[in-house]
C-alpha cells in the first residue's frame, strides 16, 4: 500500500496501475493479525506510516481531535488504520486493486508478465511487495498435537484458538505473545505463558539510530554486500516486550483465573489430552484446554518458493544464501523492484517495517519514474 500510493501521488493514473491482492480489502491480512494478537497501539513513532508526507499522520491526528499516546508519540492501532484507510481512499487504490494472486513472472518484450489466478498482467514496472505472508513456525511437537485433534493454532495464520472459555498455552515470549496473553486475561481466561528464556524489554525492535541516514550510508558501503548479514544481526532486537507491555504483563503474573503463569523452563515433553493439552518442564505440568503458538513466521524471506524456483532461472542475482542482490534503487533487474525483506541487503534492519516500506517507496518511485 505504501508504495502504491507513492506511485499514485506521483502522477501515475489508477489505470495504469495494478495492485495484486487476494485479500477483500487492502490492508486485511494486517488487520486481521492485529486484532488477533490484541494490539491496541503501534510500537512505532507517527511518522512511520504509508503515506508521502512524513507528517501526514500527525496532521490526520489534530485534524480528528485524537492525541497520540503521550511520551513516544505513539498512535493507537485505531488510528493509524482510520489514517490508512483516509490515505487509501484518497488516492483511489480501490480503482487500482485487482484480487488476484501472483503465480509467476516472466520477461516481456516491454517489461514484465506476472501470471495470475485470473490470467496475466503486463506492466513495463513490477514491484515485489511480498510483506510476510508464509505461514508461521510449528515446532515438531506442534503439528503432532495437531494431527491428534488438540485445539491448537498459530497466532499469525487466519485459523486461531480465541474460545472465550477454558485455559491457554502461548508459546513464545516476544511482543506478540505478551499481547495475545494480556487480551485472553482480559477475557477472563487463565493463561500459561512458555518463553525460552528471560523476557527482555525494547522500546523498537531496531535500534532507533537506523531511523537516521547516517546509520544506513555506513551500511551500504559495507563489502562484500554479503558482510551485511552481520550488521542486520547486530540491529535487531527480535522477541523483545515494549516498556509498556512490559509493566502489563508484570501486573498480571501469577497464578488463577485471569492471570499469567509465566514458564522459563524448556518444554520436556507435550501431551494430547482430549482436545487440550499436558506440557510437562522441569519444575511441574500444566493443563490447557487450547495452545497458541506466537514462534514467529516459518522462512526468514517471503516468497522463498518462488525464489528458488524461477529466480536463477530468469537470471536475478542471488546472494550465498539466496537472498535477492538489487542495486541501491532496489531494481534486481531493469524494471523489476523489491521492497520488504527482499530489500534487506540495501535498506537494513528496518526494511520490514514501515520505516522501510517509506524509504523504499520513495526510492523506487524515484528511480521508476526517471525510467
Amino acid at each position: 500500500m505504501t508504495v502504491a500510493v507513492h506511485v499514485r501521488c506521483r502522477g501515475v493514473p489508477s489505470a495504469n496501475l495494478r495492485v495484486l491482492d487476494p485479500e477483500p480489502e487492502p490492508l486485511a491480512c494486517w488487520r486481521r493479525r492485529a486484532a488477533t494478537v490484541g494490539m491496541s497501539s503501534l510500537r512505532s513513532p507517527a511518522w512511520h506510516h504509508i503515506d508521502v508526507a512524513r507528517t501526514s499522520l500527525l496532521g490526520y491526528a489534530s485534524a480528528t481531535g485524537r492525541p497520540l499516546r503521550s511520551g513516544d508519540q505513539c498512535p493507537s492501532l485505531e488510528l493509524f488504520d482510520d489514517h490508512a484507510r483516509h490515505v487509501i481512499a484518497g488516492a483511489r487504490i480501490g480503482d487500482a486493486r485487482l484480487a488476484a494472486t501472483a503465480q509467476g513472472i516472466e520477461r516481456a518484450r516491454r517489461g514484465w508478465r506476472v501470471d495470475t489466478d485470473r490470467g496475466s498482467v503486463l506492466a513495463r514496472v513490477v514491484v515485489l511487495a511480498l510483506g510476510s505472508a508464509d505461514g508461521g513456525h510449528w515446532p515438531g511437537w506442534a503439528r503432532s498435537l495437531e494431527r491428534r485433534g488438540v485445539s491448537i493454532g498459530h497466532l499469525l495464520e487466519p485459523w486461531c484458538p480465541l474460545s472465550p472459555s477454558g485455559s491457554l498455552a502461548v508459546v513464545g515470549g516476544g511482543l506478540s505473545a505478551a499481547q495475545f496473553a494480556l487480551a485472553a486475561v482480559r477475557r477472563g481466561q487463565g493463561v500459561t505463558m512458555f518463553a525460552r528464556r528471560p523476557l527482555r524489554v525494547a522500546s523498537f525492535d531496531t535500534h532507533p539510530r537506523w531511523f537516521r541516514g547516517d546509520a544506513l550510508v555506513a551500511y551500504r558501503a559495507v563489502r562484500p554486500i554479503e558482510r551485511r548479514w552481520g550488521e542486520l544481526t547486530r540491529a535487531r532486537n527480535p522477541g523483545t516486550l515494549t516498556p509498556a507491555v512490559a509493566r502489563c504483563l508484570a501486573r498480571c503474573l501469577g497464578e488463577g483465573p485471569g492471570r499469567i503463569r509465566l514458564v522459563s523452563d524448556p518444554i520436556e515433553r507435550v501431551s494430547a489430552r482430549g482436545t487440550g493439552a499436558r506440557f510437562t518442564f522441569a519444575t511441574g505440568a500444566v493443563d490447557v484446554n487450547h495452545v497458541v503458538l506466537a514462534t514467529g513466521f516459518d522462512q526468514r524471506l517471503p516468497g522463498t518458493t518462488w525464489i528458488k524456483r524461477d529466480a536463477r532461472s530468469l537470471g536475478l542475482p542471488l546472494a550465498a544464501n539466496g537472498h535477492p542482490l538489487p542495486d541501491a534503487w532496489l531494481q534486481w533487474a531493469p524494471g523489476l523492484y523489491v521492497c520488504g525483506a527482499l530489500a534487506e541487503l540495501q535498506l537494513g534492519p528496518t526494511a520490514r517495517g514501515l520505516a522501510g516500506g517509506r524509504q523504499a517507496a520513495q526510492l523506487i518511485v524515484q528511480h521508476a519514474g526517471n525510467r
